[in-house]
């Protein structure tokens, strides 16, 4: 029974890292299409040529509101140019604008003319022209299908509007689609993971052996029963780590701790070899 509880205890714990590491609802971005160009999705605006205040900026476009928006900075020239980043590559194909402007105060402030460009090279550089969309005045939706595209830089022109001098308005703008499938960025976190799971369960394993045979923690942590697992796992760590890291100089530095635990692992095979040898003859 105690076993059972240790085992128990580990598995909660391994459970409990994978939901604080990667939610299970963000699992849902790679599979279900979402308006990817939100705050809650973690898409922040890079650039933005103009805007009238802080409670009129380009933010807004993308913060779930529609009672909030951007407008242009007053007497601003067109065009408006805005950017946005992803968190990361995503592939969209629909497209979507709330232009309820206040068209009552401000006659022909809806925006009219827009050009959406998509990129994945660069912020500055790399966009290719999605497509040019006409906007109604004052309209709270239009929706407009696209072609699969990948995207990780979105940005926005704003060409025209309805004719008002002074400034020009949009709501809100969304991009529809799904990330792309983190399968190969996965890899690397699964195997520190699973070194963590490796090294979480030989503790947990050693305790119950502790518990039910009443022997001397320093005996069984010398024994190699425990050393090789433990040692995996904290090979398993270390590589994945390695290349989870963005960081080169911690890449590398994680890469060096790699190599000496690998050349200590090795050692430790051949020395129990050689103990198993003399027990022999």
């Amino acid at each position: 029974m105690k076993k059972i509880k240790i085992y128990y205890r580990t598995l909660i714990c391994l459970i409990c890292f994978l939901f604080i590491y990667d939610p299970p609802q963000a699992y849902g971005d790679y599979l279900i299409k979402n308006n990817l160009l939100s705050l809650a999705k973690e898409t922040y605006v890079l650039h933005e040529s103009s805007h009238y205040s802080r409670t009129w900026a380009a933010i807004y476009l993308i913060g779930g509101k529609s009672s909030k928006g951007w407008c242009s900075k007053e007497n601003s020239p067109f065009p408006h140019i805005i950017v946005f980043e992803l968190k990361r590559n995503a592939i969209i194909n629909l497209i979507k604008f709330n232009n309820n402007t206040q068209e009552d105060k401000y006659p022909g402030v809806s925006s009219k003319e827009v050009r959406v460009e998509f990129s994945t090279i660069s912020p500055d550089s790399g966009y290719s022209n999605v497509r040019n969309f006409t906007l109604e005045k004052g309209a709270k939706l239009h929706e407009f299908s696209i072609q699969k595209t990948k995207a990780r830089w979105v940005r926005l022109t704003i060409i025209s509007n309805y004719g008002y001098p002074h400034f020009t308005g949009l709501m809100e703008f969304e991009a529809w689609g799904i990330f792309e499938s983190k399968i190969l960025q996965a890899i690397p976190n699964f195997i520190w993971i699973m070194g963590l799971a490796i090294i979480l369960t030989v503790l947990s394993y050693n305790e119950f052996l502790i518990y039910s045979q009443k022997t001397k923690i320093i005996a069984f942590y010398k024994k190699n029963s425990f050393k090789k697992p433990f040692l995996l796992g904290l090979l398993l760590i270390s590589i994945g780590i390695s290349f989870s890291i963005q960081q080169l100089w911690l890449a590398l530095i994680a890469g060096s701790i790699s190599l000496l635990l690998i050349i200590w692992f090795i050692k430790l095979f051949k020395s129990q070899e050689v103990e198993e040898q003399e027990v022999k003859d």
